[in-house]
């Protein structure tokens, strides 16, 4: 299954948030889910791909805001 296109960005906050979908599809952890249907678990990378997302968004928001 293709949910995006993986042509690099240069928006680094939209390359984050591709690695985080990447990631939560393909994890067995993230992709549990509970008797109804929803998705109940991260893992630890998970995890840290959300934050890394989180900040590469902040410091896309701010760069945007300086011009």
């Amino acid at each position: 299954m293709i949910v995006h296109d993986d042509t690099p960005s240069a928006d680094p906050a939209l390359d984050a948030y591709r690695r985080l979908l990447d990631h939560c599809l393909r994890c067995r952890t993230c992709r549990t889910t509970d008797a109804d249907g929803w998705a109940n678990s991260t893992c630890d990378e998970a995890r840290w791909l959300y934050r890394a997302w989180r900040v590469a968004r902040r410091g896309s928001t701010t760069e945007g805001s300086r011009a």
